[in-house]
């Protein structure tokens, strides 16, 4: 019969040494020691700020489309649309502009604001002859919301409404 517990000592102080030094190597330290714990921060906060857009971008992408569909309504007429569709349409076009405006923040959202606030009831008065003070007034607006989201990192170009000539304005 072979006695195997002679021998297991010897074999128990190799086990024991190899577990040892492997543990031993488990404990490392330095950057690669924890493939698991996460990298140093190196941005600061203000750097994760400059990487997310500012609500208004969209705001102002937003709005620019709705008032150059509305100048389009304005300048170019009603097209194939009935006369009401075409001052729903109208209407429809400042209930857009409102809300892109309430998508807005800051100074951005209060210049948008200010020029919903000056479109009259019935839009083409803008255009009109009696009415091209109000447009002139819009289209100033629009210069300043221009400058609100170029200022946010967001710019843009607003198609003006088109006044009549000077000749016909009253």
């Amino acid at each position: 019969m072979t006695n195997y517990r002679a021998g297991q000592p010897a074999i128990m102080s190799a086990l024991a040494v190899a577990t040892l030094f492997l543990v031993g190597c488990g404990a490392a330290t330095g950057p690669t020691s924890n493939p698991i714990s996460p990298a140093p921060a190196t941005s600061s906060t203000a750097d994760a700020a400059k990487k997310e857009p500012s609500p208004n971008v969209a705001a102002c992408a937003r709005f620019a489309k709705e008032n150059a569909s509305l100048a389009s309504y304005l300048a170019d007429g009603k097209g194939a649309l009935t006369v009401e569709d075409w001052r729903i349409a109208q209407k429809n076009q400042v209930k857009a502009l409102d809300d892109a405006a309430l998508g807005a923040t800051g100074r951005v959202a209060e210049r948008m604001d200010a020029a919903v606030e000056l479109i009259p009831a019935v839009p083409l008065e803008m255009v009109q002859p009696s009415g091209w003070r109000t447009g002139e007034a819009y289209n100033l607006a629009l210069t300043r919301i221009t400058s609100a989201c170029e200022a946010d990192g967001a710019p843009v170009n607003f198609r003006e409404v088109t006044l009549p000539p000077e000749i016909f304005r009253k």
